[in-house]
């Protein structure tokens, strides 16, 4: 054999060593790393709780946020305990696939179990090294004492440098630049709070400021978008999307039932490869709607989107994307 010969046959096996470890590291991230539990250990249900974890606690519509929204006379939470419940669900989409979407169900007894976890610099400035994976968020939170009962990616923003737009997280103030929604989306600026009297409501960043919202009791503002349903009305058009994520997708969102009652919402998409697996915004504003919410926002979604539940991810088709934020309810 010519030494050409010989260094061809030489490569050739290389390659074929490195495509026998890729394929091994795959069926052990699959099927054996812990992380990579998939949602088919739950059962199917579109009404049964599957799950639920409960822990005791201590004791609107677009437009100017400056005072909070509140559907009942009492700024109390009505529940006695903070519990979860977790339901599996699917539905058909637009283009005739059955596709799965998680639903949390959250009763909150104190506003702050709900709560969000970030990473930053010293100084507490954003940028696109300050990330971590779910799992290192989780377990952060561990670290200093708090049990997460659940959790799902943020909304990103503040760590996406086009983006802007206000940032509010746990009562604290992180950014007061408006949003830069030019080219980048459907969004016009929209914005979702949740204030410590339990209730949540959409707004326009333009017609009010950050100052505002912390005044007006705000714990936590987000800037993704966009606002999915809201004053009876879904709030997206069918064609409506993302400038990073286009048709049926994976995605994230929050919702808000009543005071101290929001859900996390997390869909499976893009199953191997797919291009037609998941929702479209204005399909997810539908699911939501439909299970009671009376408003509902739009997180980050595609590889991000992320649901934990119970020391495993919940939804099968995320990449574990690193994030540089999370929203989770915490055992008091």
């Amino acid at each position: 054999m010519t030494r050409t010969g010989r260094n061809v046959l030489l490569l050739g096996l290389s390659f074929g060593v490195i495509l026998s470890g890729l394929a091994a590291y795959n069926l052990y991230d699959t099927f054996v790393a812990k992380h990579e539990a998939t949602a088919d250990y739950l059962l199917d249900s579109s009404s049964t709780s599957i799950a639920t974890s409960s822990t005791s606690g201590a004791s609107g519509t677009s437009g100017d946020a400056s005072d909070s929204a509140s559907s009942s006379s009492s700024n109390a939470s009505p529940y006695s305990t903070t519990a979860v419940t977790l339901v599996k669900k699917s539905a058909v989409n637009r283009n005739g696939i059955t596709s799965k979407y998680y639903i949390a169900d959250i009763q909150l007894h104190s506003y702050d179990d709900l709560k969000a976890h970030l990473t930053t610099s010293s100084n507490g400035s954003p940028g696109a090294n300050y990330t971590q994976t779910m799992t290192s968020h989780i377990s952060s939170i561990e670290n200093v004492g708090e049990t997460p009962l659940i959790a799902i990616n943020g909304d990103s923003a503040y760590y996406s440098s086009y983006r802007g737009g206000y940032v509010i997280r746990n009562g604290l103030k992180y950014r007061s630049s408006l949003q830069n929604t030019s080219g980048k989306g459907t969004t016009s600026g929209d914005g979702f709070a949740i204030f410590k009297d339990g209730s949540a409501r959409s707004y326009l960043e333009s017609s009010t400021t950050t100052t505002a919202l912390i005044n007006s009791g705000c714990y936590h503002c987000f800037c993704f978008g966009p606002t999915l349903y809201e004053n009876s009305a879904i709030q997206v058009g069918a064609d409506e999307d993302v400038y990073q994520c286009k048709g049926a997708n994976q995605r994230t969102a929050i919702g808000f039932i009543d005071n101290y009652h929001f859900v996390f919402f997390v869909s499976e998409g893009r199953i191997n490869g797919s291009s037609v697996d998941g929702f479209s915004l204005y399909e997810i504003a539908g699911l939501l709607r439909d299970y009671g919410c009376a408003r509902a926002y739009n997180l980050d979604g595609g590889g991000a989107s992320y649901m934990w539940y119970s020391g495993n991810r919940i939804n099968a088709s995320s990449e574990n994307r690193a994030v540089g934020d999370i929203l989770y309810v915490k055992a008091s």
